[in-house]
Order: structure tokens, then sequence, then C-alpha cells
């Protein structure tokens, strides 16, 4: 087929026709009051939870410190030597620890059962009286022909213990 010209009706329908309509563009500031009162709440919102976030953080360095204190303190524990003094200052740090979350006068005097006692109740774990941190109350008071035969294996697990309870005590 070959092209032709097209017929005149045709032309008359084209004549007729006008440019596409293109909406005008939308702007980026609302045009309501309720969306700046949305852009403020939520603001205040995100502003609040990064102010709690970062007073959280502040309010538990402590406990950061704690545990830096703590892995300085382990390599102490290889020695046989160092043993009992080493435990000693886990203790004394546990203490430190403690009196950061609870008034003086209720745990500064505390020591042999009524301390491990006292550390159970802030701690869901409960091993303190009856497990590995019992070595708190007892090896640091010991002779020094005793504390030797605290095994290896014991102190890992005061470490541990402690470890954890540093990082999940409540007051």
């Amino acid at each position: 087929m070959s092209e032709q010209a097209p017929a005149a009706h045709e032309q008359i329908a084209l004549t007729g026709l006008r440019d596409i309509a293109l909406a005008e563009p939308v702007a980026w500031r609302p045009a309501t009051a309720g969306w700046y009162v949305l852009f403020a709440v939520v603001s205040a919102a995100i502003a609040r939870g990064l102010w709690l976030a970062w007073r959280r953080w502040r309010a538990r360095a402590y406990r950061r410190t704690a545990l830096a204190e703590l892995s300085a303190l382990e390599w102490q524990l290889t020695s046989p030597a160092d043993r009992a003094r080493a435990i000693g200052r886990i203790n004394a740090l546990v203490k430190r620890v403690r009196l950061s979350a609870a008034p003086r006068s209720r745990v500064a005097s505390l020591s042999g059962a009524a301390w491990l006692s006292d550390l159970d109740t802030t701690w869901s774990g409960g091993r303190f009286s009856t497990g590995p941190g019992r070595l708190l109350a007892d090896v640091p008071y010991r002779n020094a022909d005793a504390t030797p035969q605290v095994s290896e294996p014991d102190l890992r697990a005061l470490t541990a213990l402690v470890r954890e309870w540093i990082r999940g005590h409540r007051a």
C-alpha cells in the first residue's frame, strides 16, 4: 500500500486539538499547618529519644569501666602467687560496682554470706552464694598456702560470673 495524503476530514479534526495541559508542579512546602505540627512533634520525640539514650549511656559508664578493670585483673589470676590478691581485687571491684547502684549505708558493711546473698538479690543468676561466686567471700581470707588449690576452671567461672553480673545487675 502506498501512503496517501490524509483525507480532508482528518485534517479538520487535527486542527482543533490543543496542547496537553500540564499540572502545576507539587510544592515541597506543606500547604496546611497540621504538617508543621506533625513535623514538630516527630522532631521533639526524636530529640527526646536521643537525649534519653545519651543519659542512659552516661549512667552505665561505671559498667564499662568495671568491665575494663576486670579484664585487666584476669591476667593476675594465672599466677598462683597472685591469685588471692587478684580475687580480693575482684571482690573490691564488685563492691565498688554495687556501691554505685545502691545506698552506701546498706552495702558498705556487708561481708561473707550476707554479701553474697545481697549480690544474689541483684541478679537473677543466684550463683554467688552457691556457685563460683562464693570464692569472693572465701579465698581472699585464706592463708597463702591454701590459695593455689583453687582450680583454673573455678577461676574462669568466677570471672565469667562477675562479668555477667556487671553487665546485668539491677539496683
